[in-house]
């Protein structure tokens, strides 16, 4: 009788702890691209609607408040805002903490096709998805030879 009580409570802490592993990895997910060499040229950051992201005030934003997300990533010595996302139309990024920006934003469909080819020297940039289908799109930016990707959702 003894025995099976242990192995009740063994079970019982088991699934607790695969619940809690499911639970935390399985928000943003990343995936990173390599060069001929090894090298790590840039991530691509899967965007979860459930995940976790601050308001523009800084507070914290649950799913009713999904359109006035900001998402933040770090490309070299840059801070990237990139919001909302999903949008309806717009996209908004702004880069911080740098001098000089000199950049490329390539704004790519699920086939591979360059829809938008932006060059930058400052911020704010408006990115107007509105002509588009709905769907996903990657935001491929380059900052003074750093590079990262986006995925953006148009609703």
């Amino acid at each position: 009788m003894l025995k099976n009580k242990d192995m009740k409570a063994k079970y019982l802490l088991l699934g607790v702890f695969l619940a809690f592993q499911c639970l935390a990895f399985s928000q943003n997910t990343y995936s990173y691209h390599y060069d001929a060499n090894g090298n790590r040229d840039y991530r691509i950051i899967v965007l979860k609607k459930s995940a976790t992201a601050a308001t523009e005030d800084g507070e914290a934003a649950n799913d009713s408040t999904l359109i006035e997300k900001k998402y933040t990533d770090r490309i070299g010595e840059a801070t990237i805002n990139i919001f909302p996302n999903p949008t309806a139309g717009i996209v908004t990024l702004q880069i911080e903490n740098m001098q000089q920006v000199e950049g490329e934003l390539l704004l790519i469909d699920s086939k591979g096709a360059i829809l938008q080819n932006i060059k930058t020297e400052s911020t704010p940039i408006d990115i107007d998805l509105s002509g588009y289908t709905n769907g996903a799109y990657i935001l491929k930016i380059r900052i003074n030879g750093n590079t990262t990707e986006w995925k953006i959702i148009k609703k």
